[in-house]
């Protein structure tokens, strides 16, 4: 099945009327009844040059693997929305204010090259396989947030090349509550944002006597991206994240490690205003090959802090 435009994408557009039907999304206490203007129900059909305008006109892809491509999100309240496991792919449209991409059910969707601006964000419960990549962010209110409140819903996606600006919080982040996944994270650029990429579970709790993930054992790779942020450049909890070769600077804070954990801090460069790397408490990473310059302190590491340093080259920041 093919649902295509028959002309420029922006002159072929579809609004929900305003009786439009409903259909739940998502699952237990996450879920919610979305109007939507077109539901894409297990099926592999190919969509494209099209525009979906207002406030209740969402687009709702419930399973299967269909196509997406080269269309308009106009001011939508909800946006896209990939459930039920779908495996779908979503490329080289325009999202422009309101909602965004929002993922449930473990999905796995191909999400790239498209642009989110002013508001849009990528969220949700994304399952291992997923992929964003080469899509461009300007102003989102979450930036790409991956992750879930539950110990069985951390992500093991692929975030790579995506270029964020101007995100209201983490531009970047796959923390959940309790547990953690092993994210890939590469070769991003993030500036102007609150703060830069969070990896890890916030409770520091270890959770595999009940089925979940051991947060000691998870290891996120956060690798080659380009970071300056407001506030904290990358923050790594309750997790053995391999924070390699990344760029940190023009930011308050650069790498903070918190919530116990080993994470393996290598060949990064930081260069910025307050803290360069900060060892938390509770915490053991090994931290070797860093240049790290700090305005108030290079490399700190708090009392009850056990790291295992190496070389690192200590300087103050200009």
């Amino acid at each position: 099945i093919t649902l295509a435009g028959d002309g420029p994408r922006e002159d072929i557009v579809i609004s929900a009327p305003q009786d439009a039907p409903t259909v739940t999304f998502g699952q237990g206490i996450q879920s919610f009844e979305p109007t939507y203007a077109l539901l894409v129900d297990d099926t592999q059909a190919e969509i494209r040059g099209l525009t979906f305008a207002g406030a209740e006109t969402a687009v709702v892809v419930d399973g299967g693997s269909p196509i997406l491509s080269d269309l308009v999100f106009d001011d939508n309240r909800f946006g896209l929305l990939i459930g039920s496991g779908s495996t779908a792919t979503f490329t080289d449209s325009l999202m422009s204010g309101g909602g965004g991409i929002e993922i449930a059910d473990y999905s796995r969707p191909l999400i790239a090259g498209n642009v989110l601006r002013g508001g849009p964000s990528i969220v949700g419960s994304m399952g291992d396989g997923g992929v964003v990549r080469d899509n461009v962010l300007t102003d989102p209110v979450n930036g790409i947030a991956l992750g879930g409140i539950a110990q069985d819903e951390p992500t093991s996606a692929l975030i790579e090349r995506n270029t964020i600006t101007g995100a209201g919080g983490y531009a970047i982040s796959t923390t959940t509550l309790v547990g953690a996944g092993a994210p890939i994270i590469r070769d991003n650029t993030i500036s102007g944002s609150r703060s830069g990429i969070q990896v890890g579970a916030t409770s520091g709790v270890d959770v595999s006597a009940d089925g979940g993930p051991d947060v000691t054992t998870a290891q996120p790779l956060v690798s080659g991206n380009d970071i300056s942020a407001e506030l904290i450049a990358f923050s790594v909890t309750g997790t053995d994240a391999k924070v390699i070769e990344n760029t940190v600077h023009d930011s308050f804070n650069g790498i903070v490690l918190a919530g116990g954990g080993s994470a393996e801090v290598m060949d990064n460069e930081v260069k910025v205003n307050g803290i360069g790397i900060d060892i938390g408490a509770n915490t053991s990473p090994s931290v070797v090959g860093n240049s790290a310059c700090g305005g108030s302190a290079s490399i700190k590491i708090h009392d009850t802090a056990t790291p295992s340093m190496g070389e690192n080259t200590i300087c103050d920041a200009d």
